[in-house]
């Protein structure tokens, strides 16, 4: 017996009234009746961006990324000269470059990035992202000219302050290095990777007296057997000559929940 279609219950036959609908049954925890709503309200071929965006945020909501990122490449291209809303807009371009970074698709995922920075140039978010992005394509002075852009509009984003004087570092700009690893720990003082890159530039340039001053709050070692991959368990030991304690594996941290404000700031790695 072939399976049945859901419907849309709504009474309406206006795509923007599926839509509402759609959205409304997602509320509620109805996730096959609020797709087949959206489904529903995007499929004339002159279908509204505003309807795509709803579908799309529906989608993603549920989970369904690849749907996701499919109804934002519609909710983000004109229809009759129809766009979407600004900040819907914004946010659109937003949700689509960070679905596809997720994809691997790194080009399109900067090309989209700049869609946002084009629209408002004081996301500190986007910026931030592009150079995400941007290293991922190996692409490093470009990556970190990004961080810095957003950095200077968001210096408290610890993550993206240890990436950027990571590329610093690659590209052989030590001193630029150093200055933005004790940038990050300005952001956050608990930052310990910070503190290893920061140690080892600082000893190799001599400057003993500066990373005695980086010192951070020790911990007891024996903390590394119970739980070894903790950052908090990492500690110095300056004595005549600079001696850690233990070396830790360099990462770049992974700026995957920031939004495009840069408000929401991203956790520490594990590893």
């Amino acid at each position: 017996m072939p399976r049945s279609v859901r419907k849309c219950d709504s009474p309406s036959t206006i795509p923007g009234e599926r839509s509402r609908r759609g959205w409304e049954l997602l509320q509620a925890g109805d996730a096959d009746g609020s797709l087949a709503c959206h489904g529903e309200a995007t499929s004339s071929p002159t279908t509204g961006p505003l309807n795509w965006f709803h579908r799309a945020r529906s989608e993603q909501a549920l989970g369904r990324t690849d749907e996701a990122r499919a109804s934002f490449t519609h909710a983000v291209k004109p229809v009759k000269g129809h766009t979407l809303p600004a900040r819907e807009g914004q946010e659109a371009w937003f949700q689509l470059a960070s679905l596809q970074k997720a994809a691997g698709l790194f080009e399109e995922s900067a090309a989209a990035y700049r869609e946002v920075i084009a629209m408002d140039p004081t996301l500190s978010g986007a910026q931030i992202m592009l150079g995400v992005v941007l290293r991922d394509l190996g692409r490093v002075e470009e990556s970190v000219d990004a961080y810095t852009v957003g950095l200077a509009l968001n210096p408290s984003v610890a993550g993206a302050q240890y990436n950027r004087a990571q590329g610093l570092l690659a590209l052989g700009r030590r001193a630029e290095a150093a200055d933005g690893f004790e940038a990050t720990l300005r952001a956050d003082p608990k930052f310990a990777l910070a503190y290893e890159a920061l140690g080892d530039l600082l000893a190799d340039a001599g400057q003993l007296q500066r990373v005695r001053g980086y010192r951070p709050t020790l911990r007891p070692l024996s903390c590394l057997t119970t739980s070894p991959s903790h950052l908090a368990c990492f500690s110095y030991r300056y004595q005549s000559h600079y001696q850690p304690t233990l070396r830790v594996e360099r990462l770049t941290h992974p700026l995957s929940s920031i939004s495009r404000t840069g408000t929401r700031l991203p956790t520490h790695p594990s590893h």
